[in-house]
């Protein structure tokens, strides 16, 4: 989860969230204790995080709604995790648009239209993915020029088919030209994944 929202490649092997017995805690203080009502986050920040343009101040204030949501939400935790596989280990772009795309339907996997019917096309999957971030096109067309969000959406979904499957062989092109496009797909992926942690967006699966 911090992961994302402050993208940055961190571990974080200790988390100090509140004060024991009534102890000023320090910020070199190294006992772990888990309640979060007396939260140990600074009083004030103007920060923004990395590139998604979240107020840190807007964090910290909803922090204990925002740690409590993500921890009660697999599916979330599941994308986090998907993106996470991709963007930090050295895997083929085979792997990573498979892992990226494969992440989306499962988190849509028991969503359903109005009328009752379940979303079972991929192609749909994505566009309501990409759809909970409104500059998405922006983005793209930043990275790619020309591109629409539509046209990278479908150039994930047949080139995951064509590793998966050999499917749509006519419409894959190599590996090393679906670099870019798997560059602003990333890019997307992680400002959403980030605005849907920090409660920021209204899920739609």
């Amino acid at each position: 989860m911090f992961q994302i929202i402050i993208n940055k490649r961190i571990g974080i092997s200790r988390i100090i969230l509140n004060r024991i017995n009534g102890d000023k805690l320090i910020q070199s203080d190294e006992r772990e204790n888990w309640f979060i009502e007396q939260s140990y986050l600074p009083e004030e920040s103007k920060e923004i995080i990395s590139d998604v343009g979240i107020p840190y101040a807007s964090i910290s204030s909803n922090f204990n709604t925002i740690l409590k949501q993500y921890l009660e939400d697999e599916k979330l935790q599941n994308l986090v995790n998907s993106f996470l596989l991709v963007d930090q280990f050295q895997i083929p772009i085979a792997t990573a648009i498979i892992t990226l795309v494969s992440g989306i339907e499962t988190y849509y996997n028991q969503t359903k239209y109005k009328n009752g019917k379940t979303i079972g096309n991929a192609h749909k999957k994505l566009q309501r993915f990409l759809a909970l971030l409104d500059n998405s096109s922006e983005i793209v067309q930043q990275e790619i020029p020309n591109l629409t969000v539509d046209e990278l959406i479908t150039r994930m979904r047949d080139s995951r088919d064509y590793f998966i499957h050999g499917d749509k062989a006519d419409r894959f092109v190599s590996e090393a030209e679906l670099v870019p496009y798997l560059i602003v797909f990333k890019k997307l992926y992680q400002q959403i994944l980030a605005k849907l942690i920090v409660l920021d967006v209204k899920k739609n699966n």
